[in-house]
């Protein structure tokens, strides 16, 4: 009964170690410099938390030092670069007249603060919401489906809004990467 589990336990580990993504990519050298090494994508339509399955511009993530599509096991970095709310109102070049009737423009104030700007300097551009502004994970790819879906193996934890600028970047996995003095 002993060598039976023993023989189960090494197999298991066995082929979880021969499907493992870990490495994937091999070994790299990159040998100019400014070497592009990821490929990207953005998304296209508003996500929530717990879902499995996000769509994007183009679901190739082709370039960087990919020749070939997105695949099974893949790892993609999914990230919001934009989107907070901040404590500023903007006003256009022809949008206030001043008291001797000349335009004033364009500016930012903070907001409420047109008149008493100056007294309240320290307000413009504090952050009033991050929205979902600077949420990232990491994701593996669990497939692909038509040009624009990617589905994801676990669903993602963290919602994502489209207009903040999300970016997908396809994550390469290498066993050693070397880089050359240049």
């Amino acid at each position: 009964m002993k060598q039976i589990s023993l023989f189960i336990l090494i197999s298991f580990l066995s082929i979880a170690n021969a499907f493992s993504q870990r490495g994937k990519d091999g070994n790299y050298t990159i040998t100019t410099a400014n070497a592009i090494i990821n490929s990207y994508t953005n998304l296209t339509a508003n996500t929530t938390a717990g879902a499995s399955a996000i769509t994007v511009a183009s679901n190739a993530l082709q370039g960087g030092i990919y020749t070939s599509n997105l695949v099974p096991g893949d790892l993609v970095l999914i990230i919001q670069m934009q989107g907070a709310s901040l404590n500023v109102d903007t006003y256009a070049a022809n949008e206030y007249v001043t008291s001797n009737g000349l335009y004033w423009g364009p500016y930012t104030t903070p907001i409420g603060h047109l008149n008493d700007w100056s007294s309240y300097q320290e307000l413009w551009g504090e952050i009033l919401n991050y929205n979902n502004a600077g949420k990232f994970e990491l994701a593996e790819v669990k497939s692909v489906a038509g040009t624009t879906t990617i589905n994801l193996m676990c669903p993602l934890s963290n919602l994502y809004t489209a207009s903040g600028h999300v970016q997908i970047v396809r994550v390469p996995r290498f066993i050693n990467l070397t880089l050359n003095a240049n």
